[in-house]
């Protein structure tokens, strides 16, 4: 069957335009307030701040599991978080020095100074809390 034949001989065949997508709701993939927040807290500029303030949480719960419990266990936990604690610590201190040797600029930041801060706490609390005489 040829056009002629569906519109006659007298007619024209004038194809139809193509209609136009609506624009739905996921043609542009809408991000959720907390995608942009994790992307951002996870790049290369605020990573040792995410490291530092896990190092910072880990060494106040190092702090407190001694309130808690005396025993063994809680004293090998204690030993746990500070191994993690300092860990975390060092990573972010690392990182932020990458950060600058890749500049070639040194500046005291507010990343900087917590690294050095959460490293300072981690190494002031661990070693009180991990006294180990009362356990014996």
């Amino acid at each position: 069957m040829s056009e002629y034949e569906i519109f006659g001989e007298d007619e024209e065949f004038e194809p139809m335009p193509k209609q136009e997508k609506k624009e739905t709701i996921y043609k542009e993939k809408k991000q959720c307030c907390f995608n942009s927040f994790f992307k951002e807290l996870f790049s290369l500029n605020n990573v040792s701040l995410f490291l530092s303030i896990c190092s910072i949480f880990l060494t106040l719960i190092l702090g407190l599991t001694t309130l808690v419990a005396k025993t063994k266990g809680a004293f090998i936990a204690v030993a746990i978080f500070f191994v993690f604690g300092f860990m975390l610590g060092f990573a972010g201190l690392i990182v932020e020095i990458v950060k600058m040797v890749k500049q070639k600029h040194f500046s005291f930041s507010v990343h900087f100074v917590l690294s050095i801060v959460s490293l300072f706490l981690i190494c002031f609390v661990g070693p009180l809390t991990t006294n180990l005489y009362p356990v014996l």
